[in-house]
């Protein structure tokens, strides 16, 4: 902690700071006696409440008053609901809000799902126009909800629990937002990988297992005409980057997000400049050059591999391996889905991030805070949370039948009815899971039932597979780096650093595999050497030593 300190004392922090609000902090009322006793919560609350709700505007939501979703809410709480809409873009809704800010207008009671930032908000929050929401949060009985929804998550992931309590936490030690807290299971998956079975099943091959089978089968899928139509039509190997961050990941650990792994020392180190990685990059451009995979993968996004796996019925395959989800690759009822089974890992399987976005906020101007509270404990209720993601009770979606089983096994919570809430226009639902704690989402506690479909359940069945062959294949806590919250002076810190670092080592990691720019011999020694000097040159160490730092202080367990 102290090293961590010392950093943060030598940065040169430029924060525009607003002037200090006046006010009830909040809504919290100051005990009598001692300086430095916590503030307590003011339980009062009027009956006939009216809150209002500032949000931007959803094109998919046909009117908010009316709005399931509403109802639902203000049958629960007793409150009335009233909404000020804001831009639905980002940028314009933040300048709204500035303006807002700057002139002194009064602020609506809540502003949900306004993604202001990290930065903006604790700055917000510091000034006095978001409350500091600590006290609700840490209260045994006010915070209650939230506790038992966050000690259910905290039993599924205990790293993604602290990575949330962390963040919520701001440098001055108050917690100005509630967040929308979203997790599944099927989205731990970096990328998901599935091979065309019938296509083996075509070849007398077996599943491959490792790089070299895998080699070996993409050769057969070019050579062997597996679709039978006698045409070089085939396609061995398709996906988007993911492709190229799962080949890699059969020569070293390696997590874009995090940049940074972990040696055995709990030293970081950028595995971009290792030996695995450079061999990972011999073979991706081995693959490219033979055929067996697109020298567009850098460029390819879901519509590409959308257009080429799902052709007209009747039409022959012509894919063989894809990396990408199911939801995004696969069109709906389109027969290629039955012909794709989950490949087996090899190598690590990436962890990836869970959504989390601290977009919600009790203001100043609440005259009752508590209530604004009941409210977001409300949406984070399983209920809740469930009715926000798939609709209204008894119209959408059901209690799941006695007994049954998700798609990955477990105990069914619910049964979709209308599969169509989520994405499509209508009355349902605010179209967004911002100040929810969903756990179980991508319908992993929705009941699979033959009346979903042939379709869905086939793709709920890979999907399930896939995760279980990921879940065997994921590297042991100590190799990765873990997501870290990074301080805003930090990052100003290191900006030049980090930027130019990152743009090198991701342009060389493109052109190494599809033999463009400077870099495009991953074989050649002078070019690696001129690589790693290049790189060195940028000072990425200065960017590795403040995460270090941050590391040991988020992370004391395991540097102990």
């Amino acid at each position: 902690m102290k090293k961590l300190i010392a950093l943060l004392l030598c940065l040169v922090m430029s924060v525009s700071m607003f002037a200090a609000c006046s006010g009830n902090g909040g809504g919290l009322v100051e005990n009598n006696g001692e300086e430095g006793q916590k503030a307590t919560i003011n339980t009062e609350i009027p009956e006939d409440l009216t809150l209002t709700i500032g949000l931007p505007l959803s094109s998919t939501v046909d009117d908010y008053d009316t709005n399931a979703y509403t109802l639902w809410l203000e049958e629960v709480t007793g409150y009335d609901l009233e909404f000020i809409t804001f831009q639905s873009n980002a940028t314009d809704y933040k300048a709204q809000l500035s303006t807002m800010l700057a002139t002194g207008d009064e602020l609506p009671d809540i502003l949900w799902n306004m993604n202001v930032g990290q930065g903006a908000y604790e700055e917000y929050g510091a000034s006095g126009y978001f409350i500091d929401l600590a006290p609700y949060y840490q209260d045994p009985t006010v915070g209650k909800v939230f506790q038992e929804r966050m000690a259910e998550l905290k039993a599924l992931d205990e790293e993604y629990h602290d990575y949330v309590m962390n963040y919520l936490t701001a440098e001055d030690g108050g917690m100005y937002a509630f967040a929308r807290i979203e997790y599944s299971l099927i989205d731990t998956m970096e990328y998901q990988v599935y091979i065309n079975q019938t296509w083996l099943n075509n070849l007398g091959m077996k599943m491959p297992t490792n790089k070299e089978e895998l080699y070996d089968t993409l050769v057969a899928f070019r050579d062997k005409d597996p679709n039978g139509n006698g045409k070089k039509d085939e396609k061995p190997l398709i996906g988007g980057t993911g492709v190229v961050s799962w080949i890699i990941n059969m020569f070293t650990h390696f997590n874009e997000k995090n940049w940074f792994n972990v040696n055995e020392n709990n030293e970081l180190y950028l595995p971009h400049l290792t030996d695995d990685y450079r061999e990972a990059l011999i073979f991706i451009r081995k693959l490219i050059d033979e055929g067996l995979m697109f020298n567009n993968v850098f460029s390819m996004g879901s519509k590409d591999i959308k257009s080429l796996l799902n052709l007209p019925e009747g039409e022959d395959m012509t894919v063989g391996v894809v990396v990408g989800h199911p939801t995004t690759i696969f069109e709906d009822g389109n027969s290629s889905v039955y012909n794709y089974e989950a490949l087996p890992y090899w190598g690590y399987a990436v962890r990836k991030g869970q959504l989390f976005t601290p977009a919600t906020f009790i203001t100043q101007d609440c005259e009752y805070p508590l209530a604004a509270w009941n409210l977001l404990m409300a949406m984070t209720t399983e209920e809740g949370s469930f009715r926000q993601r798939y609709g209204e009770y008894g119209v959408d979606y059901v209690d799941a039948d006695p007994g049954t089983k998700s798609f990955l096994g477990k105990d069914a919570k619910i049964k979709i009815l209308d599969e169509s809430v989520w994405g499509g226009q209508n009355n349902a639902c605010w179209h967004s899971i911002q100040g929810t704690v969903l756990i179980q989402a991508e319908n992993e506690a929705c009941q699979l039932t033959e009346d979903m479909g042939k379709w869905v359940n086939h793709k709920m069945r890979i999907m399930g597979d896939c995760y279980y062959n990921y879940v065997d294949a994921e590297p042991e806590e100590g190799i990765y780096l873990p997501d870290l919250k990074v301080p805003e002076d930090v990052q100003d810190a290191d900006s030049n650093e980090r930027s130019n670092s990152q743009s090198l080592l991701t342009e060389a990691r493109s052109s190494f595999c599809c033999g463009t720019g400077t870099y495009n011999n991953p074989s050649d020694d002078a070019q690696w050497a001129a690589y790693i000097a290049e790189v060195e040159s940028l000072g990425y160490k200065t960017w590795m030593e403040h995460r270090q730092l941050l590391y040991e202080d988020q992370f004391p367990d395991r540097v102990k």
